[in-house]
């Protein structure tokens, strides 16, 4: 993930493309970790959006201590 991207906005709410381009990844990635139930995500009808507090605890959970 591109660390000089902006960090996601809690009150937001993002579609695959605008996930993947905030945390410079592919759609495909995105699709992966949906399809695998790994990133939180609502679905409505056909459209899967994304909640920006539950994909900033997403990426918290995410993270590795370099010392760890």
């Amino acid at each position: 993930m591109n660390t000089n991207r902006p960090a996601p906005d809690e009150r937001e709410w993002y579609d695959v493309p605008r996930l993947a381009e905030l945390l410079g990844v592919s759609q495909e990635f995105i699709r992966q970790r949906t399809d695998r139930r790994e990133i939180p995500f609502y679905k409505v009808g056909r459209l899967i959006r994304f909640g920006g507090d539950d994909v900033a605890k997403w990426l918290e959970e995410c993270r590795h201590d370099p010392m760890s």
